[in-house]
């Protein structure tokens, strides 16, 4: 991945708050919001959201909304770019959970936001978590 990749994968990431946005959640508990958002987001998918970055999977268990990504290439491929890739998305993702309003809402109300990136033949490359601590 060159410079311009790595940015055109970070604004990628970035649409998860937009996905995400729904005014629904607020009158839900917790548990059952992130139920909904779970099973609207998997309607939409597989998502290309660029050329490099497909949202494949949607889920949930109780109060945690798991996303998965793949991320086109191989891990050897990707290997010397994961943790630069890693802890951008890290910072992006919490600053652009933490001031959407729906989004934060879930993070105040104890909601958990996993995101999970598997190569494109299904290599685990990292994975983490945005919670109301990284606000």
């Amino acid at each position: 991945m060159q410079g311009a990749e790595v940015r055109l994968f970070l604004i990628a990431l970035l649409s998860v708050s937009i996905v995400t946005s729904s005014h629904i959640v607020f009158a839900l508990s917790i548990e059952d919001a992130i139920k909904v958002m779970a099973i609207e987001i998997q309607k939409t998918v597989p998502q290309r959201l660029s050329d490099n970055v497909t949202l494949s999977q949607a889920s949930y268990i109780n109060n945690i909304l798991m996303l998965t990504y793949t991320v086109r290439g191989e891990k050897h491929i990707l290997s010397p770019y994961l943790e630069k890739i890693k802890s951008q998305s890290i910072l992006e993702k919490s600053s652009s959970l933490c001031s959407v309003r729906d989004s934060r809402w879930v993070l105040d109300n104890g909601g958990i936001y996993s995101f999970q990136f598997i190569s494109s033949n299904a290599e685990f490359l990292f994975a983490f978590d945005i919670s109301k601590i990284n606000c």
